[in-house]
């Protein structure tokens, strides 16, 4: 159930191909810290016909600009930016319940 005035994010981006393993090595990492920062879990999906396309998600965030700045980080630290395809980026979307 979610949490009142919850923010959820959605992150994708494309991951380069011959980087996958160390990508989810990074991923793993990123959920780690961020879950150690902020006591958010993630979820890692992966679009079904295409294996390079990646999203991650985090629910029920409640100070949404605290999180995206621990998030920012994180993901830094993971070294993840450096392991996406090249010209693509971490797209960060941010929904609302209704």
């Amino acid at each position: 159930m979610g949490t009142a005035d919850a923010t959820h994010f959605y992150i994708y981006y494309r991951i380069d191909a011959p980087q996958a393993a160390v990508a989810r090595r990074a991923i793993a990492t990123l959920f780690d810290r961020l879950r150690h920062a902020t006591g958010i879990a993630g979820r890692l999906q992966i679009k079904c016909d295409e294996p390079t396309l990646w999203m991650e998600i985090y629910t029920d965030v409640t100070d949404p600009d605290g999180f995206e700045q621990h998030l920012t980080r994180c993901a830094a630290d993971s070294g993840l930016p450096d392991l996406l395809a090249p010209g693509s980026r971490r797209r960060i979307e941010r929904f609302g319940d209704a």
